[in-house]
């Protein structure tokens, strides 16, 4: 198992917990080639695994990831930068799948809760996150003492609080 495997056994360990916690039992898991160096370490979840062959897709995650590079794409078209660092690319995809799991998705099992109020019984505060876009360019209240220097650092917004 290399490293990237290990990656992708533990998000799937992070995912599988999430939803046993949310009341949620995951019995099967589709992926591609990568996922059956997984098919040993995943045996003791109680998963069963069904790897699509080499030039078989499996539709609903290809679907799935269109939809993340679009959003991403939006919000990316929106920032007033040419170039970013790789890590708020990260996070600029960390925040389209977030929004996308933050409100039904249609044909989901519910037209009215997001698939995070289904699944973590907690659900979006206007107040809290949606104040500021990602990107905007903000000044954090930093510590302080009565010296002149500054009380606040600039930065850029990459979530909510």
């Amino acid at each position: 198992m290399d490293q990237k495997s290990a990656t992708i056994l533990k998000a799937l360990h992070h995912m599988v917990t999430t939803y046993k916690t949310g009341g949620f039992q995951v019995t099967l898991i589709l992926g591609d080639s990568p996922f059956e160096a997984l098919r040993g370490p995943l045996s003791g979840l109680n998963v069963i695994l069904i790897i699509s062959s080499n030039n078989e897709r499996v539709l609903e995650i290809e679907r799935y990831i269109i939809t993340v590079k679009e959003q991403t794409r939006a919000i990316y078209n929106n920032l007033p930068f040419k170039k970013l660092p790789p890590l708020l690319v990260i996070e600029m995809v960390h925040t389209s799948v977030c929004w996308l799991y933050n409100f039904p998705a249609e044909g989901s099992i519910s037209d009215t809760l997001s698939p995070r109020t289904m699944i973590t019984r907690t659900s979006i505060d206007f107040n809290r996150h949606c104040k500021i876009q990602f990107g905007a360019y903000v000044q954090t209240h930093e510590a302080h003492n009565n010296s002149m220097n500054s009380w606040t650092v600039g930065a850029l917004a990459i979530g909510p609080t």
